[in-house]
C-alpha cells in the first residue's frame, strides 16, 4: 500500500513575513528595558510604519526603481483625484435634479397663473 503524498512548500499563497530569531528579539527587549528605565521615549507612529506590508515598494528592499516610486506616487494622486471627481459628479447630479424640480414647479406655477388670468378674462 502506498503512503499519502506529502505537500511541501508554503501552504498560503502570497508574501510571508520572515520570523526573526529569538536571540535578536530578546536583545532588543533587554536594550529596550534599559533605555526605558532612563527616560520614557515616545516615538510617533506614522501610518506607513504600522505595517511594512502596506507599502508594496518595501517588498523590493532598498533598491526600488525610481520609475516604480513615481508610478506609485502618480497612482496615489489619481486615487485622490478620482474620489474628488466622484464627489463633484454626485454634487452635479444632485444640482441637476434640484434644477429639474425647480423648473417643473415654475412651469406648474405659470400654468396656474395663466389659468387664473384666463378665468378673470372669462368673467
Amino acid at each position: 500500500m502506498q503512503s499519502p503524498v506529502e505537500d511541501i512548500g508554503p501552504q498560503e499563497e502570497g508574501i510571508r513575513r520572515r520570523i526573526r530569531p529569538k536571540k535578536d528579539i530578546t536583545e532588543k527587549e533587554a536594550s529596550g528595558v534599559a533605555s526605558s528605565e532612563k527616560a520614557p521615549k515616545v516615538t510617533p507612529v506614522r501610518k506607513c510604519d504600522q505595517n511594512p506590508q502596506q507599502d508594496p515598494l518595501k517588498w523590493f528592499g532598498i533598491l526600488v526603481p525610481q520609475s516604480l516610486k513615481q508610478a506609485q506616487t502618480s497612482f496615489k494622486q489619481v486615487i485622490e483625484l478620482s474620489a474628488e471627481i466622484a464627489a463633484l459628479q454626485t454634487a452635479v447630479l444632485n444640482t441637476r435634479q434640484e434644477l429639474k424640480r425647480s423648473m417643473k414647479d415654475k412651469h406648474v406655477a405659470q400654468e396656474k397663473v395663466s389659468a387664473a388670468q384666463s378665468d378673470k378674462v372669462a368673467d
